[in-house]
């Protein structure tokens, strides 16, 4: 069984070495993966998961880490590209991308996002990524793959019905 871990928020009195600290004791104690999740405008601020996850990719060698759930309709294309790359730049083949459509009206209205096209906005942005993945470049400036070994696992946060898609045209 591989278990996976997902990584604490930092609160007021954990030093800026808490997420480094923590993603090296889950891999000490064996967890396979370390998580990070991402929400904007509900329940307390959580750290970027792009970057909670570039201090865990640094900080350990042996854990796949992975977005659980980023919210892509929450971005503009080029800018979630760009960050990805980066991330998976760092990461390199441990990198999981868990996107989701979003569930929660209060992060996107503080990101000035329209909630009620969320799924058709991340059906673009799921095929932005695997554009990338094929090597195609976005917006003329992207084409990062070649320096990459493998893309990241792109998965798909969802529920219900969702499923079957995510089955079908994810890699989980």
């Amino acid at each position: 069984m591989r278990l996976g871990a997902l990584l604490g928020p930092i609160s007021k009195g954990d030093g800026p070495n808490f997420l480094a600290d923590q993603a090296r004791m889950f891999e000490a104690e064996g967890y396979a993966s370390l998580w990070s999740a991402h929400t904007i405008g509900r329940s307390g601020m959580l750290t970027d998961p792009l970057i909670a996850l570039s201090v865990a990719a640094t900080a350990t060698s042996s854990v796949d880490v992975g977005t659980a759930v980023l919210q892509a309709p929450l971005f503009t294309p080029l800018d979630i590209a760009h960050r990805v790359i980066s991330l998976h730049q760092i990461c390199g083949d441990r990198l999981n991308l868990g996107i989701g459509a979003g569930s929660t009206k209060d992060d996107f209205e503080a990101m000035g996002k329209d909630y009620d096209s969320r799924f058709k906005t991340l059906n673009t942005m799921a095929d932005m990524f695997r554009d990338l993945y094929n090597n195609e470049a976005l917006a003329g400036q992207l084409k990062p793959w070649r320096q990459l070994n493998t893309p990241p696992r792109l998965l798909l946060g969802t529920w219900g019905a969702g499923v079957e898609n995510a089955a079908k045209n994810y890699d989980g």
